[in-house]
């Protein structure tokens, strides 16, 4: 646990070769740092509305007052997090780019996330639209295709140290292990909306096979000194333990779309070599097929000891008119091709 209430921290250099992973990490650990005081310093500019009444210069990113709003509270999101990113990188001249699309092809309104709320799990299904088969075994009437494309990741680290080293004519090595994945996520959603959401970040992240970094920042009250809500006696709010649950459940939730997608597949196949069916609806078919075996083909060959670095930012609001405050966590986690991080999302160690 790193508590950013007191003096601001001194500026670390980074340099921009991203092949150690402890370079990403510094560079994380300022952002979330950074991050803290530019949330503090808006609440200051929120408190002072009168001109010359700041005791403190004003931050390089402002989160903005949301209509509305008491003058004490400010919007947290996203995009101050990635603006923050940005800067550090700009600072550290790591090139990175916004929305960068992915290798990888997806359909994520084809799923569904249900909810057993008896045994607070969670499974992924199709859309019954998108299901081949009805459930008493007779053909879908209202089957539509599954296509799939790219999505986006919201922050790439371009590692462009190897193309200065390689030479003339030199095919470049190993590009998956060069560049850096960032994905951004504010807030926190309670059941199946908030693992739907972090879900989907997970599969990019994963189908990407590059290193990277899940950046999560989260507004709450400010925790009393030396007590804890949480039962992790680092992290002091029962939502910071909530969304790190939610990690574990999002993680097995794609190791289960793997599954319902062979499931149907299987299905397809089936249908194909045993039904009569128009020209049309067997082209849809197919096309679903082609499309499913790609999805599936991307599980298996998921990377070995890829490194993730997962960071939950707690931004404090003031309490009673007092200080604004801050604390981050922060942990790397090692991800196989064989999904088995599932389970050491159990055995996650904190700072």
């Amino acid at each position: 646990m790193c508590n950013e209430n007191s003096k601001e921290s001194a500026t670390i250099k980074v340099p921009a070769n991203l092949d150690k992973i402890e370079d990403v990490e510094t560079l994380t650990k300022e952002v979330a740092k950074t991050l803290i005081d530019f949330y503090k310093r808006s609440l200051a500019l929120s408190y002072n509305q009168v001109p010359g009444s700041m005791t403190t210069p004003a931050p390089a990113i402002v989160f903005p007052l949301p209509r509305g709003k008491g003058k004490n509270e400010v919007r947290v999101s996203e995009q101050e997090a990635r603006a923050v990113f940005s800067l550090q990188c700009n600072k550290e001249r790591i090139p990175f780019s916004y929305e960068t699309p992915t290798g990888s092809k997806h359909r994520f309104s084809a799923f569904r996330v249900d909810e057993d709320a008896n045994n607070k799990s969670y499974s992924i299904d199709f859309i019954p639209a998108y299901r081949v088969l009805l459930e008493n075994g007779d053909l879908n009437p209202d089957y539509k295709k599954i296509n799939t494309r790219s999505g986006q990741f919201d922050l790439y680290l371009h590692n462009i140290q190897h193309l200065v080293d390689q030479k003339p004519g030199e095919k470049r090595a190993t590009p998956d292990d060069m560049d850096w994945v960032i994905e951004f996520k504010a807030g926190s959603k309670d059941g199946k909306t908030g693992i739907e959401a972090i879900y989907k970040d997970f599969e990019k992240m994963l189908f990407s096979k590059k290193p990277c970094v899940f950046f999560h920042i989260v507004e709450v009250d400010s925790p009393e000194s030396g007590k804890a809500s949480s039962s992790n006696k680092k992290i002091k709010h029962k939502i910071s333990e909530t969304i790190v649950k939610q990690y574990k459940e999002s993680f097995l939730l794609v190791n289960e779309k793997r599954k319902t997608i062979n499931s149907e597949l299987k299905s397809i196949q089936t249908v194909l070599k045993t039904r009569t069916l128009s020209d049309s609806l067997r082209e849809k078919i197919e096309k679903s097929r082609i499309s499913l075996i790609e999805y599936e083909e991307r599980f298996s060959i998921l990377p070995e000891d890829i490194s993730w670095l997962l960071c939950i930012v707690e931004l404090h609001k003031p309490k009673d008119n007092g200080a604004a405050g801050g604390e981050y966590f922060f942990t790397e986690l090692k991800i196989s091709n064989s999904l088995t991080a599932s389970k050491d999302f159990n055995a996650l160690v904190w700072e």
